[in-house]
């Protein structure tokens, strides 16, 4: 079994990158934020920022017991980086470098001035990367504004092979 984990900012290319890996392996594909909401896997609702306050240890207790052996998965959500790293083969995070782009995206997303702000200051200060980090995750960073999805798909294949 085989688990690659997807994270970073929101609006960087997570989700796009993984289910191109998750197609192009024939893998299973999790997307967790929806999971953890089709499960009331979370504290609460924040109505000024529009999201679910999502409870990562609850979270991973149940995505863990969910886990069917022997099967390869991929896992998407920008909180993809808190599931232990002695399941993950692989955490992949996505950043947009060309911070204007990733503003633009946010903003066709419909979010609100707080929250554009709140992720450009996550993606500025590499939030999930060093929480990626600090959890002992293997790595691999992968830039969606300066690689092509081909290039970052061929990047994973690489990390993986090693």
């Amino acid at each position: 079994m085989v688990i690659v984990a997807f994270s970073g900012t929101p609006g960087t290319g997570k989700t796009t990158l993984a289910q191109a890996f998750a197609r192009k392996k024939a893998w299973e594909y999790m997307d967790l934020g929806q999971y953890a909401k089709s499960r009331g896997l979370y504290d609460s609702y924040d109505l000024s920022k529009r999201c679910y306050i999502i409870d990562t240890n609850r979270l991973n207790r149940d995505v863990l017991s969910s886990i069917k052996p022997g099967v390869n998965m991929v896992i998407d959500s920008h909180l993809s980086h808190y599931l232990p790293s002695n399941v993950v083969k692989l955490c992949v995070i996505t950043t947009c470098s060309v911070l204007k782009e990733l503003e633009r995206r946010l903003k066709a997303r419909d979010y609100g001035p707080q929250k554009v702000r709140e992720n450009l200051d996550a993606e500025i200060f590499k939030v999930c990367q060093i929480e990626a980090t600090e959890s002992g995750h293997k790595i691999l960073v992968l830039d969606t504004c300066q690689l092509s999805t081909k290039e970052c798909l061929e990047k994973i294949e690489q990390e993986l092979s090693k």
